[in-house]
């Protein structure tokens, strides 16, 4: 369970954005105010002090007061999103940074496109409706994602081990397990449940988001890249690339 519960005082923002490919989001000073941004197209990567989560369609970041963060989109196509900004009685809550699941998709979108209509239109007593709207939101990230929160946190120690040493050719789910104090079956089942993959699929779909990103940004061999991504040799880096996206790294370059 959440040790703290948010007490909304004031909507601050709201708006609809977009990053693309190449693209990151980078604030120049700690935030004022927090935030929930619901992802409703493509997959973005979020950091936050060094913690690094991943987001698809249909899931929420909680964006807390006073931190510096980073967001890019994952692929080859733009993440868009809807951002809720707003001010609470306290800028230190111990909730976690992803939620996915507990409300239906369809829900959470018509409940942030009604934000966003309160917010642009400005008509009598928008003010309360948004928070209104906002705190059915939080309401239901609290009664449903426990849980799954729970699970993230037994998880952390494996997905910072796993986004800091993708380049190690030895990380494996027996070491990122131990990193957790459980078995390998256990650590698949917590990965299967929050991201419906394996461990070894779930290592292996990072090391290509990251190959991708780096093929995106930076004037490095292919080969280097493949060593950086955590591959033995070019060959089974091009097969690995090859097989999740599509096409060889050199085409994807172009």
């Amino acid at each position: 369970m959440y040790k703290d519960t948010i007490v909304a005082r004031q909507i601050i923002l709201v708006k609809r954005d977009s990053l693309c490919p190449g693209q990151a989001y980078i604030p120049r000073k700690p935030r004022d105010h927090h935030a929930l941004a619901y992802i409703t197209e493509g997959r973005l990567r979020y950091i936050r002090n060094g913690t690094a989560v991943e987001l698809n369609t249909n899931e929420i970041i909680f964006i807390q007061a006073g931190c510096l963060d980073y967001s890019e989109c994952i692929g080859n196509t733009p993440v868009s999103y809807i951002t809720v900004d707003f001010t609470a009685d306290s800028d230190s809550y111990d909730w976690p940074i992803r939620y996915s699941g507990g409300m239906s998709s369809r829900n959470l979108c018509e409940i942030f496109g009604r934000i966003l209509e309160c917010y642009t239109l400005r008509a009598d007593g928008w003010e309360m409706d948004s928070i209104e709207l906002l705190y059915s939101i939080l309401n239901n990230l609290r009664r449903f994602e426990s849980g799954k929160a729970y699970q993230y946190r037994r998880i952390l120690p494996a997905l910072e081990i796993l986004d800091k040493q993708l380049a190690d050719t030895t990380l494996s789910a027996s070491v990122l397990a131990d990193a957790c104090d459980m078995s390998v079956g256990s650590l698949n089942r917590i990965i299967h449940s929050l991201y419906g993959c394996s461990t070894s699929s779930l290592l292996q779909t990072r090391r290509i988001e990251h190959a991708c990103y780096l093929l995106n940004n930076s004037t490095s061999s292919i080969t280097d890249i493949a060593v950086w991504c955590g591959f033995a040799d070019i060959y089974t880096f091009s097969h690995a690339f090859k097989r999740a996206m599509g096409c060889a790294p050199s085409e994807w370059c172009r």
